[in-house]
């Protein structure tokens, strides 16, 4: 099953018709002050020379770069899975989809196996020493070195979504009914949990303070993070993805990215004219810039400035999330994979698989595709 088209269609229709009207309540609200609104650089608009074709898959190809002369990917190994998901956690590299392995980054061998009893969803929150993954049924603890199973936490109904760990130890996760938990981290067991007065299916949580600020595709909700208690609805929107940077909090939605002022959730700033954004994009942070696709664009924005830097147009709707190398940019678009400058948004390669991207993750020099035939490892090489 491709999760993230199926997290995108079912947030976008639990939410289609609650986004007209909030769409419209912020930019009255926009013209008052209390929102601003930004449209940034549209790079599409340039003329493109810098981008060429690859059609091999096995053959190394080259495309000019403006910044760094050349770029080319070289194949390094390739295992035959479609579709897994990528995580690289504490140097190591792991694939995970009804299974999780421990892969060796240059030479694709792998290092152990563990069955799950579903499909894994993504993304995999980890502590120092294990890996917490979720299927339809279960939550599991992994022990990173080993593979060995810590523990399994189990559902008799809905399905773990997404699960958020913080640096203090707190461990998060939401179940398809509308039910948000606090699990224990070492043993599984729930701390506490949320099942009354949610809307939606939760999609995204994160903590701040003394807060868990957790978001639905109908609205925005936060309770105390030690035993979950002043539960209350603080925003009417839908929220896609959350992330914390110092005492700002930050979502995408439909209608556009919202920053807002911590811990009261008092909105800032909207920036719009960058939707509709896609329900499964993640807001990626890199160097005080934050970067998300929308269905035919890739944008950054400066977080300091709280104002768009680029837009940068895509031939259609990523079919991946953004991973970064070398000041690069790198997105899978259907059967392509491309390399777009991180500092100005132009298109730096493109390279054309035959073969539909489904995931993607560059680390150092290597670049990571999965997609329906098998899942590849390349290396990165660039001409300074």
């Amino acid at each position: 099953m491709n999760w993230s088209r199926t997290r995108r269609d079912f947030l976008c229709a639990a939410s289609l018709g609650g986004v007209v009207g909030v769409t419209g309540c912020l930019r009255l609200t926009s013209d008052t002050n209390a929102a601003t609104q930004d449209s940034g650089t549209d790079t599409s608009t340039q003329t493109d020379t810098s981008t060429q074709t690859d059609t091999s898959e096995n053959t190394t190809e080259s495309a000019p770069n403006p910044t760094s002369s050349n770029i080319s990917l070289s194949k390094l190994w390739d295992i035959d899975w479609e579709r897994p998901h990528f995580a690289h956690i504490s140097d190591h590299l792991y694939l995970f989809r009804d299974e999780i392995r421990q892969v060796d980054l240059q030479s694709g061998e792998t290092q152990w196996i563990t069955t799950l009893d579903d499909e894994a969803r993504n993304p995999l929150a980890h502590t120092e020493e294990a890996l917490i993954i979720g299927t339809a049924t279960s939550l599991y603890s992994i022990d990173q070195g080993t593979g060995g199973i810590n523990w399994r936490s189990e559902v008799s109904s809905g399905r773990f979504e997404p699960v958020h760990y913080s640096d203090a130890g707190v461990l998060l996760c939401g179940l398809y009914d509308s039910v948000l938990r606090r699990v224990n981290p070492d043993t599984g067991e729930i701390l506490w949990e949320i099942s009354n007065g949610i809307e939606g299916r939760i999609a995204a949580a994160v903590t701040y303070d003394s807060w868990v600020y957790f978001g639905t595709s109908s609205n925005i909700y936060r309770c105390d993070v030690t035993d979950g208690s002043e539960f209350e609805q603080v925003a009417n929107i839908p929220a896609y993805d959350m992330v914390v940077r110092d005492s700002t909090l930050y979502q995408s939605a439909f209608a556009g990215f919202v920053v807002y002022d911590l811990p009261d959730l008092e909105r800032r700033k909207f920036i719009d004219r960058i939707s509709p954004i896609t329900s499964d994009t993640e807001i990626h942070l890199r160097d005080g810039i934050a970067y998300i696709s929308t269905e035919l664009a890739i944008v950054a924005i400066d977080l300091d400035a709280e104002e768009v830097l680029w837009r940068s147009k895509t031939e259609s709707e990523a079919t991946t999330g953004l991973s970064f190398a070398d000041g690069r940019l790198w997105v899978g678009i259907e059967e392509s994979v491309q390399a777009i400058s991180a500092t100005e948004g132009t298109r730096l390669f493109t390279r054309d698989r035959n073969n539909s991207t489904s995931s993607l993750l560059a680390v150092d020099n290597t670049l990571l595709l999965s997609g329906t035939s098998s899942t590849d490892g390349y290396q990165i090489v660039s001409d300074s």
